[in-house]
């Protein structure tokens, strides 16, 4: 392959053994100038499945073949192949869309009907309950602004 004749194909094939490419792509310039763009699936929780736990991106992606280091919060999901049943993705965009600066509370997260969807265990909180996976980022905001306030005892 040239920077004048990029195969997208042979791009994408490069990339399938690592679990957190989302997408590559690439661009040319004239004389020899080429831009590669990887998109990345990084790692928001953890799911026993198939017997293992097993790192799970926020877009409710199994990153199979991924060893992590750090502890991640744990969900409870189930999955066909390697993307997460919606109740699983519901609770994963939820942790993914957790500002910075609450990550490292994040203990768990699960699906409860009975209480409106994904529930999570944040350290030092109340049980915060999400409901569905939507708008995760203004939710967020929303708790960020009630516990900079101090939650009441």
């Amino acid at each position: 392959m040239t920077t004048l004749h990029v195969r997208d194909d042979e791009l994408v094939a490069a990339v399938q053994p690592f679990p957190t490419v989302a997408s590559i792509s690439a661009d040319t310039t004239l004389l020899h100038g080429l831009e590669v763009k990887v998109t990345e699936r990084l790692p928001v929780a953890e799911a026993p499945l198939g017997g293992e736990l097993l790192p799970v991106s926020a877009d409710g992606f199994v990153l199979i073949g991924l060893e992590v280091d750090d502890p991640l919060p744990r969900i409870e999901a189930g999955a066909k192949g390697a993307v997460l049943d919606e109740e699983g993705a519901a609770q994963t965009a939820i942790l993914g869309a957790a500002p910075g600066d609450l990550r490292d509370r994040l203990r768990s997260a699960i699906w409860d009907s009975a209480s409106g969807g994904v529930v999570v265990d944040l350290a030092a909180a109340p049980e915060v309950r999400f409901g569905d996976g939507e708008r995760a980022e203004e939710k967020w905001q929303a708790l960020a602004a009630v516990l900079a306030e101090g939650v009441p005892s």
